[in-house]
């Protein structure tokens, strides 16, 4: 890692600790050991976050997320990287504004496809990436605005493959920026009933055909509605309309329905269940195809003998036969004694993974805790098994 990312990181993790000396945040941190199939390793964690109202009308915030492993694994192709953010809200009636700055930095970098589609000879190690956002919404008694713009910044190094040595060969370091911007607004028709419109841009500035440039026009309606004083349906139906040329006439009418019911059983069982279809049109609006059908159901039961409320169990599954990703899981934390709580939790998908973790917490105060727990995780499809120990801490000033 560049000492100009070093320094930026320690920058941010000192202001962390210094806005931290006079107002109150949160740090979690922990570490495991990983023993897997090709080998051992451990991995690490350290998070702060820090928020603090200035007045009546600005809130501050700073969030600082570092992460090291000595194994690159999947999707963290990285081995150490930095996730840091510095923002600033403010709010005054009726008018809402946010400024925000990112910044990710990536030590240890592995080789990956920078745009595998587009030019698939192309690798790249990625060092380190900007992002700034801007977003206003306002609200009237009959309409809601609102807006965003946001450019991303992503220094790498990038290697080119040379047919004649059958290698990758380095580059020298260079730069791509993608910009987005988008206006929406919501109109309430009549008692739980809204509309909404809206469009997006997106352009990828390195490019200079196009390529990577997409206009989305949305538009939809969404309901709410109280069916017994523990139960309610909602449900929403949106329409957008893609134009890029990376996207293909048959796919760019995207329709998806939403339907969710959510019942408070009794005072200790609550339940939802959520149904969501995707389709196109395709060709002259003539044929309305599926894309993916994805239902989903869950149980939670409280145990009414935990004052704190904190002890819970709660199971469901995931029905999505397109995308093959059918899935059970359940999970529960409760309290033995005291302030000592386990929990556990599962996540089976049939034949593609399985994944298990166990959990010993000890809080010394309500909101301050030391852990330690057990992961193992299956995965058949890559025939990829490995096993996690760790240690952890959540403390909050």
């Amino acid at each position: 890692m560049s000492k100009q990312r070093c320094l930026l990181i320690f920058l941010l993790l000192l202001a962390a600790f210094g806005l931290a000396a006079q107002n109150a945040f949160t740090w979690k941190t922990g570490v495991a050991m990983l023993n897997s199939d090709p080998g051992k390793g451990f991995t690490g964690t350290s998070r702060l976050d820090w928020n603090q109202r200035v007045g009546r009308n600005i809130e501050l915030y700073l969030d600082s997320n570092l992460n090291a492993t000595d194994r690159g694994l999947a999707p963290n192709v990285q081995k150490l990287w930095h996730n840091g953010d510095l923002g600033m809200k403010f709010t005054d009636g009726d008018l809402r504004l946010k400024a925000e700055y990112r910044n990710l930095a990536f030590g240890a970098s592995t080789l990956l496809g920078l745009y595998p589609q587009w030019n698939p000879t192309l690798s790249q190690k990625r060092l380190t990436q900007h992002q700034g956002t801007l977003k206003a919404a306002y609200a009237l008694p009959f309409l809601q605005m609102e807006a965003y713009a946001q450019g991303k910044h992503l220094r790498y190094t990038p290697y080119v493959f040379n047919p004649n040595t059958f290698e990758l060969e380095k580059q020298a370091t260079d730069g791509v920026t993608d910009v987005y911007t988008g206006l929406s607004v919501q109109a309430p028709v009549f008692k739980g009933v809204t509309v909404h419109a809206g469009a997006d841009y997106k352009d990828g500035l390195f490019d200079e055909s196009g390529n990577y440039r997409l206009t989305d026009l949305n538009a939809g309606l969404a309901a709410e509605y109280k069916i017994l004083p523990d139960a309610s349906l909602s449900g929403s139906f949106d329409w957008t309309y893609r134009d890029g040329d990376a996207i293909g006439k048959g796919r760019r009418n995207h329709l998806q329905s939403v339907m969710r019911y959510q019942h408070r059983l009794t005072y200790s069982i609550s339940g939802y269940l959520i149904y969501v279809n995707n389709s196109v049109l395709s060709g002259n609006f003539g044929q309305l195809r599926l894309v993916s059908n994805y239902l989903r159901g869950q149980l939670q039961f409280c145990f009414p003998l935990d004052p704190s409320g904190a002890s819970y169990i709660l199971a469901g599954g995931k029905y999505s036969p397109e995308n093959k990703a059918d899935a059970y899981f359940a999970e529960t934390d409760y309290r033995v004694w005291k302030n000592l709580y386990t929990g556990g939790a599962l996540n089976w998908q049939p034949d593609r993974q399985t994944l298990y973790t166990g959990k010993l917490s000890y809080y010394y105060t309500p909101v301050n805790e030391l852990h330690i727990s057990y992961t193992h995780l299956d995965n058949e499809l890559k025939g990829y098994g490995a096993d996690y120990i760790g240690l952890g801490s959540s403390i909050r000033w």
